[in-house]
């Protein structure tokens, strides 16, 4: 059966595979080359048709250059005003802004985070829809100097309506200027496609290539074709009706192969979107290596073959002394994977070299039987005007680019690694660079996938042109002042549809920490047990086979300094989510049958379940999204009798189960528990 579907998926392939040589017909919409900017805002001529409420005003004299400004004071922490502009800006379009600005904020140390402006989107219904923002740790608000800032953003696909915002972050006070204001077409995203395979970009000896591609707006989907060229080859390939296009391209010899395609609509002649990349052909090596990692379409990790399940723990910061008690701490916890920074706070400190430092920590947590997951994120080579972050200089090596290089062949065949992790919640701007680390690492090693993460769910289709894997954290626990046990989990729930429809294997990063351990300005919320596991058997349930929690030195340390005394039992809590959630491990990570599941909310609306099965073991994940109390009633034919691991499920009967939880919260109904 399968050559025979090989067989016709070649047939069609090559079928359609006669690309037109000529595409003048065509209009490139990508090209904004003449683009003309939407706003150009220098306040010369007084405030226009800007919104000033109370504490706003245009000041003529006090502009950048002596000019015209607009000018906020607010004295009063509780009082937010916005001056808001309605801008004329398209989806399917991404635009740069550009502004200058002065500063003379109170300095708080407990509100050292700073907003200052927001794009805002409505619906044709004049519903508000997520909106763009952009904040940034403590600005020199003390130099009272002129500065600029740049950011990016993407209306959504919905948005009929939207507005520049100019505002203070919430609670601060003091006083701030504005001028130079420009809002400009920076690309064309009518459409986005990216490769989701080869994976690791490695090339197989058929050369087979597969995009996923994905309209933006809410046009009318046209009929869509991908044309290809692949070292010199090039073809025109249909995009089925799950936008993706796939076809085999021949056999290369070892090297690097640039990789060009553009998205085709058909009906209109337009050309939608353009990517461009290389992927890689590997000599045969002659050396017997292990530790070679797949993941599969579903997100399953097979480490040479076998499966193994990533239960991991960020932890940049092992830095005290007793550095290996920590590891065999996280270990004896249930862990079996570890991601950390290699450049900051070396494991055991600076050896004589760099090779032999980063191989410190590889060799201890190869010891524990623990995998490494290498924060190789900071080595980006940024266009000038960029902040640079990582080493730029260590021993003999000077350059981020040439320190990645020599991570990548120390680390490489090391049994301890597991994958590379290179995008940590990064502005869209920096995608060209993440792309070029990608496919350092990938030219240099075949064995370990690349991971990425973005915390936004409107950039993941961006973000799955840099990795192998897509990666999301929410944290949706305890932020700012919300230290209650009315939390949620509607934000997590919303987010895996949109992570799998990139066409990528997904893993999660469940929150663990409080966010006092990242502001003082944040109340000191601990996520309780239940909402760590519900995290976690949400993402189960949702087909997730992998998961990074996030994270030690946040939990463990930073928590401690804002907020001492509570780490040590925080850590308790986390151990018995990471042991519920390894006993659940062969569920999670089998593919077997399991029986349907119907979920009737009896009292609320927000509970959600999955079967698993695994051999002759049936197990029910039920998570309860919150916030409020929510009841369900379970039904699963054919499967009477689970029992329930928490006491929050009765049976009543006949495969009829009734649900009771509060907020966030979950139970697990099992068939011969163990």
């Amino acid at each position: 059966m399968s050559k025979y579907v090989s067989l016709l998926f070649l047939i069609g392939a090559f079928s359609f595979a006669a690309a037109d040589d000529d595409l003048k017909e065509f209009k490139d919409m990508t090209d904004l080359s003449a683009a003309v900017p939407v706003l150009t805002e220098n306040f010369n001529g007084g405030s226009g048709e800007w919104t000033l409420p109370e504490g706003w005003s245009y000041e003529p004299r006090e502009g950048l250059t002596g000019s015209g400004a607009l000018k906020y004071v607010r004295t009063d922490p509780d009082k937010d005003t916005e001056a808001r502009l309605y801008i004329d800006v398209k989806p399917g379009i991404r635009y740069r802004l550009s502004l200058q600005y002065r500063s003379e904020l109170k300095e708080e140390a407990d509100k050292a985070r700073m907003e200052i402006f927001a794009i805002r989107y409505w619906d044709a219904d004049g519903k508000k829809l997520p909106g763009s923002f952009y904040n940034r740790k403590k600005m020199n608000s003390d130099r009272n100097d002129w500065e600029g800032m740049e950011f990016t953003f993407q209306p959504p696909a919905a948005a009929k309506t939207a507005a520049l915002c100019l505002l203070m972050r919430v609670k601060r006070t003091g006083t701030l200027w504005f001028d130079d204001i420009v809002i400009a077409p920076y690309s064309s995203e009518l459409a986005m496609l990216h490769i989701t395979n080869p994976k690791k970009l490695s090339l197989s000896e058929y050369g087979d290539i597969s995009w996923k591609c994905t309209l933006t707006t809410a046009d009318k989907k046209p009929q869509l074709a991908v044309e290809a060229t692949v070292g010199g080859r090039t073809k025109r390939i249909p995009v089925d009706e799950k936008g993706n296009a796939k076809a085999a391209f021949g056999k290369f010899e070892p090297g690097k192969i640039p990789v060009e395609a553009k998205l085709l609509d058909l009906d209109g002649k337009r050309i939608l979107a353009v990517d461009r990349c290389h992927v890689f052909v590997h000599p045969e090596r002659q050396d017997k290596v292990s530790g070679c990692v797949d993941v599969e379409y579903d997100g399953r990790v097979l480490i040479d073959g076998q499966p193994f399940m990533p239960v991991g723990l960020f932890a940049s910061m092992i830095v005290e002394k007793n550095d290996a008690e920590a590891l065999r701490k996280i270990k004896d916890a249930g862990f079996n994977t570890i991601l950390s920074i290699g450049y900051v706070n070396p494991y055991g400190g600076l050896k004589d070299t760099p090779e032999e430092t980063l191989t410190a920590l590889c060799d201890e947590l190869h010891k524990l039987g623990l995998k490494y997951i290498f924060a190789i994120k900071h080595q980006l080579e940024l266009p000038p005007g960029k902040k640079p972050r990582g080493r730029r200089e260590w021993g003999r090596f000077q350059g981020a680019g040439v320190i990645a290089d020599m991570t990548v062949e120390t680390l490489k065949d090391h049994p301890a690694m597991l994958a590379w992790y290179v995008s940590d919640e990064n502005a869209l701007d920096e995608i060209p660079a993440i792309r070029a680390l990608r496919e350092r690492i990938s030219e240099r090693d075949p064995l370990h996938p690349i991971l990425t993460l973005t915390d936004k769910v409107g950039n993941f289709q961006h973000f799955a042109k840099t990795g192998d894997v897509l990666l999301h954290d929410v944290y949706p626990i305890g932020w700012r002042t919300n230290s209650g046990p009315e939390q949620t989990l509607k934000t997590e729930r919303d987010a895996f549809d949109p992570a799998w429809d990139t066409g990528l294997p997904v893993w999660w990063v469940p929150q663990v920490f409080p966010w006092c351990a990242s502001s003082l300005e944040n109340v000191p919320r601990y996520p309780t047990e239940d909402e760590m596991t519900g995290q976690c058997l949400l993402a189960a349930i949702h087909g997730i086979k992998a998961f990074l929690l996030y994270s030690w030195h946040h939990a463990m340390y930073l928590s401690e300094q804002n907020d001492p005394g509570h780490s040590a039992e925080q850590w308790e809590r986390i151990c018995r989510t990471v042991s519920t959630l390894r006993s659940l491990e062969p569920f999670i990570m089998s593919r077997e049958n399991a029986p349907a599941v119907k979920v009737e909310n009896v009292l609320g609306n927000g509970v959600e379940a999955a079967a698993f099965r695994s051999g002759e073991k049936i197990c029910v994940m039920i998570v309860s999204i919150g916030p409020g109390p929510a009841a369900a009633d379970i039904v699963i034919p054919g499967c009477p009798g689970l029992k329930s691991r928490t006491g929050r499920t009765e049976d009543l009967g006949d495969g009829r189960y009734r649900f009771k939880g509060e907020n966030i919260s979950y139970d697990i109904l099992e068939l011969n528990p163990t």
